[in-house]
């Protein structure tokens, strides 16, 4: 391009302004056409992975709501053994054993 513009004639000045249109068409024309390319990609990448990216939260939900009732569950058995009374349990298997005990001898003198 020439940068002495005043020497040259309107005709020449016109050549100029012409080719710089035209580079300037075809830088937008690239521009465009990349742009469109680059949200078609956009949009596949999109498609491709929001229903994975569903699929996977939904399984983390389906483990966190598992994993919550076998917390729960826990809970309640932790609970029932702390309810114990074991003091009344061990007294229990005491009469129970001074109960067989005898049977047990009972049995033995049959054998």
């Amino acid at each position: 391009m020439n940068e002495n513009y005043d020497s040259l004639n309107e005709k020449e000045l016109l050549t100029e302004l012409l080719k710089a249109q035209k580079k300037t068409l075809l830088q937008t024309r690239i521009a465009a056409v990349t742009s469109v390319f680059l949200c078609i990609a956009v949009c596949i990448s999109l498609i491709i992975i929001v229903p994975k990216t569903l699929h996977t939260l939904n399984n983390v939900n389906s483990t966190i709501t598992r994993t919550n009732i076998m917390v729960e569950s826990a809970e309640q058995s932790l609970e029932k053994i702390n309810n114990i009374n074991f003091e009344d349990l061990n007294k229990a298997i005491e009469d129970l054993s001074d109960v067989v005990e005898p049977l047990a001898d009972l049995v033995n003198t049959f054998n």
